[in-house]
């Protein structure tokens, strides 16, 4: 049965390190649903968050895996129910009357979002959080038209008591 995994990669900050993980997530025909690879404190090293819909088995062999490139610190997986992620979206909505406006103030307001930029024919909407709060955040926008929309990957932490 497919699950949905956070791998977490610690690796040396090398040349086509992203191309050497890409190429062993291809030959297992596993597919990212995320990725986020971001520099770390530590100098020369990168943090990478991949998310993926997959089964135990064969994400267990993936991390085996990618544990055995020279260099990979520190490779693992975790099921979602054991992380914390977040994600950001922004939003580019169109500007309406100002009674339509207030009402997307509340809705903004009351969904923790940040309100960016507030121009003459759009407002730039920023939110911050899990897919669930996010996704009913979008859905309390449908009489309102989005222009664009972008999202990032998900950042995640385990919720153990390790840390890296």
């Amino acid at each position: 049965m497919r699950m949905k995994f956070t791998i977490t990669l610690i690796t040396e900050n090398s040349i086509a390190m992203l191309s050497k993980i890409s190429t062993i997530f291809t030959r297992r025909n596993i597919n990212m649903d995320s990725i986020i690879a971001t520099k770390m404190e530590k100098e020369n090293t990168l943090y990478y968050t991949i998310v993926v819909s997959e089964k135990l088995d064969l994400i267990q062999k993936l991390v085996l895996q990618l544990e055995k490139q020279v260099e990979v610190i520190q490779a693992m997986y975790q099921q979602d129910k054991d992380v914390i992620y977040k994600e950001i979206r922004l939003l580019k909505i169109t500007s309406s009357s100002e009674e339509k406006q207030r009402k997307l103030e509340h809705i903004i307001s009351k969904n923790k979002a940040k309100l960016i930029s507030n121009e003459s024919d759009y407002i730039l909407v920023e939110i911050t959080g899990n897919k669930k709060d996010i996704d009913l955040f979008i859905n309390d926008l449908k009489p309102f038209e989005i222009i664009e929309h972008i999202k990032s990957g998900q950042i995640a932490l385990s919720n153990a008591l390790a840390t890296v």
